[in-house]
């Protein structure tokens, strides 16, 4: 029987760290991604002038610049933005985990889930997630396990549950 309990409280800059994590360890961003934005907004920039602008070099451009500012937008204001304007991020969280689920606690909410909404576990050099679907999940920071002993009964608790963690680090 496992029973384990930790406590933490976000900072801004810990949340968009994970939030960030979180866009590549679930692929909604790649590194190949962003370098082909990248090199489309550079080669449209060139060929522009090039082609005199025509009315089909300035189409390619206007969607890079699209491009770019979807991925600026993804990457910087969005993670800001979610952890000003939710009150949730910025209160102190107590969760318990046990074989039975999860008792999740802040001054807002108090809950007791089940394994079962999670359906994925990922785990990076700083988080673990409880995954439920591509845009919920669960942020557990790993510097709230107090020992090593703590966080890998954490790992075997999670493994039990849900399955296998997928490690990306």
């Amino acid at each position: 029987m496992h029973n384990i309990s930790i406590q933490f409280t976000y900072s801004q800059d810990e949340y968009v760290k994970a939030f960030r994590q979180y866009l590549f360890a679930s692929r909604t961003m790649t590194t190949v991604s962003i370098i082909i934005a990248g090199a489309y907004f550079i080669f449209t920039m060139f060929y522009l002038p090039l082609s005199g602008f025509s009315p089909l070099s300035i189409a390619a451009a206007a969607i890079s610049i699209i491009y770019i500012v979807l991925f600026w937008t993804l990457y910087v204001y969005v993670p800001n933005f979610a952890f000003k304007n939710t009150v949730k991020f910025q209160e102190e969280y107590f969760l318990s985990f046990s074989d039975d689920g999860i008792s999740f606690k802040t001054e807002s909410i108090n809950s007791q889930l089940k394994w079962s909404i999670y359906r994925q576990v990922i785990e990076t050099s700083d988080f673990i997630f409880l995954v439920q679907n591509s845009r919920m999940y669960t942020i557990i920071p790993k510097r709230t396990f107090s020992k090593s002993e703590m966080l890998e009964s954490f790992r075997e608790l999670v493994t039990g549950c849900i399955g296998v963690i997928k490690r990306i680090l």
